[in-house]
């Protein structure tokens, strides 16, 4: 259980670092050339391939399920 937390938690913030990288290479203007283009894309890249993982794991179990909270019957 403790692996799939930091799967998620590790996947949230290489998703949330490469959206804030997105981000802030269009507001200094670097998207309008070639080094800017394929920094976009390759964050794009890494979102694509780390948002699902993400997604999936908390559309299944929620984010109850993988804190680890137990439910009042496992408890008593």
């Amino acid at each position: 259980m403790r692996e799939r937390s930091l799967l998620v938690i590790f996947c949230l913030v290489v998703t949330l670092m490469a959206l804030g990288t997105v981000g802030w290479t269009v507001v200094s203007g670097q998207i309008r050339y070639l080094d800017g283009l394929l920094l976009v894309l390759f964050c794009m890249v890494v979102i694509t391939i780390f948002f699902p993982i993400f997604f999936f794991e908390v559309h299944k179990d929620g984010l109850r399920g993988l804190l680890g909270s137990r439910s009042s019957k496992e408890r008593g």
